[in-house]
């Protein structure tokens, strides 16, 4: 009687913090380092974090790491005053038009009910933001 050895797969929360390092790395690489709600300039280290503008735990798999909504925000905004949603989505208004935000926000909020294997699509993601990073021009500091 053979054995067949089970394929290596990872854990969720390893591929899911691999995830999260990429989308960190584009989010500020695509928006800098300024808090996105307030007037802080050049964030870094703790002070830096990646916020969504929308309540991770009531984001489903799917736009959880959706860099649509991913911008840079200081440890006061994102964790402090909850990421401060109302300046998020006012800036993300402004920044985009309503009705691409008010489709976006929508699209947060249908995400909680849309079941989708996570694993599978959380290491499609992970292949294309690699992707992404590497077709990335470098920023050159000043």
């Amino acid at each position: 009687m053979k054995i067949r050895k089970k394929k290596f797969e990872p854990k969720l929360r390893t591929i899911e913090n691999k995830l999260w390092a990429l989308c960190r790395q584009l989010t500020f690489r695509a928006h800098g380092t300024d808090c996105y709600t307030c007037n802080q300039k050049n964030l870094k280290g703790k002070n830096l974090q990646c916020g969504h503008g929308y309540s991770k735990g009531a984001l489903g798999a799917s736009m959880k790491y959706d860099l649509r909504i991913l911008k840079p925000q200081c440890f006061n905004c994102n964790i402090n005053f909850g990421g401060m949603g109302v300046v998020f989505w006012k800036n993300l208004e402004t920044e985009l038009g309503k009705e691409n935000a008010d489709k976006l926000y929508q699209e947060c909020r249908a995400s909680k009910g849309l079941p989708i294997k996570a694993r599978p699509f959380y290491l499609e993601l992970i292949k294309k933001y690699e992707e992404l990073l590497k077709n990335a021009k470098p920023e050159i500091p000043l």
